[in-house]
């Protein structure tokens, strides 16, 4: 089982969050109109509250707008790739309305769950379905059985990763990835998740299709949780250098609000 990771590597994770507080400030300084790339509110809503944090302004509602592009969303395993190509989308789209003044973003998580063949990535339903019927449902059902609750390496792996891109004179990307394991769920806890996500659209508009991280920590099993900043990962370090059997509350609560708002952690 994994251990705490050391103080050391604390350290380390602070650094990022220092260098990156430093970034954002140099990248909020200034400017005109926030623009997000985005069909969310709660991802715009996200970067608001990212910006009124750093430099306590808040923003009007004629200041920041959201900005959804009409091209289809690229499909890449890698979530910065994706967030830069909702930028380059958005200046396209926007043509010359946009300023260098103004500060554009676009953000993605993608999200893999293990298999016997290894890591499978997990798109969202909606990218081919308006609703599902009820065949499709029981299906999806089965499939999600096998990997959450009778998995073949007798425990459940999620990892996700999690961009924003960022450009207001400079442009800088923010690169996270977190992985989860843990028990498998009992079937009546992914049947509850399920049947809520059912009624409440989060089955199309999730890639997991239901709020698997909820359901993984409801269960109270995780066996590790790990996060791994992309800075770091450029020196050489993988998640199991990170890996925590005991990942406190304030952890959780920030991996959660990350995946909800497609935002990378410790930018805050």
């Amino acid at each position: 089982m994994p251990q705490i990771f050391s103080s050391e590597r604390l350290r380390q994770q602070e650094g990022v969050r220092a260098q990156r507080k430093e970034i954002l400030r140099e990248l909020f300084a200034d400017f005109r109109y926030l623009l997000v790339n985005t069909g969310k509110t709660t991802k715009a809503e996200a970067l608001i509250g990212l910006i009124a944090s750093i430099t306590g302004e808040e923003l009007d509602s004629q200041r920041a707008i959201i900005a959804p592009s009409s091209a289809p969303e690229a499909s890449s395993t890698s979530a910065a790739e994706v967030a830069q190509t909702k930028v380059l989308a958005l200046q396209q789209s926007a043509g010359q309305i946009l300023s260098p003044a103004d500060l554009k973003a676009g953000s993605d998580v993608n999200a893999f769950i293990h298999t016997e063949l290894g890591f499978n990535q997990e798109h969202k339903l909606s990218r081919h379905y308006d609703q599902l019927s009820t065949e499709q449902f029981f299906m999806l059902r089965q499939q999600l059985l096998k990997q959450y609750c009778f998995p073949e390496s007798g425990e459940v792996r999620i990892r996700w990763n999690m961009a924003t891109y960022l450009v207001n004179g400079r442009d800088h990307t923010f690169d996270d990835v977190v992985e989860i394991v843990s028990q498998p769920l009992p079937v009546e806890l992914l049947d509850k998740h399920l049947m809520a996500a059912w009624k409440n659209g989060l089955i199309l508009s999730s890639n997991l299709h239901f709020g698997a991280f909820e359901a993984l920590v409801a269960h109270d099993h995780l066996l590790s949780v790990a996060y791994l900043p992309q800075e770091l990962a450029k020196l050489g370090f993988v998640l199991a250098d990170f890996a925590s059997h005991d990942a406190g509350p304030a952890m959780i609560n920030a991996i959660f609000h990350s995946i909800i708002a497609n935002m990378p952690l410790y930018v805050e």
